[in-house]
């Protein structure tokens, strides 16, 4: 049975804050904008008119992000020093796929 639990990593967390603090911010700006009318009908804000197309996005988005991120990739980086005084530099590079 395949483990249904995946590690959530610092940088997903983190994307996932900022997302939610844009979501909060623009809901809390749209609701404090001033009422705009034009012959007598009220044209509403850009955001008020979009908000479905907005919200579209943001899913999708998160989404991406959220989900793009599935393999975890380790690199070593190893000097070594040899008997006659070269160096080298040899990187390993590890992907891990859950």
């Amino acid at each position: 049975m395949k483990k249904l639990i995946t590690k959530i990593t610092f940088v997903q967390k983190v994307q996932l804050f900022v997302s939610a603090m844009l979501v909060a911010y623009t809901q809390a700006m749209s609701q404090n904008m001033p009422e705009v009318t034009a012959n007598g009908k009220n044209v509403g804000s850009w955001f008020s008119n979009n908000w479905l197309w907005i919200t579209i996005f943001v899913i999708v988005l998160l989404a991406i992000l959220l989900m793009g991120s599935n393999r975890r990739r380790t690199t070593t980086t190893t000097i070594v020093k040899d008997e006659s005084g070269n160096i080298e530099k040899r990187t390993t590079t590890t992907e891990v796929d859950e």
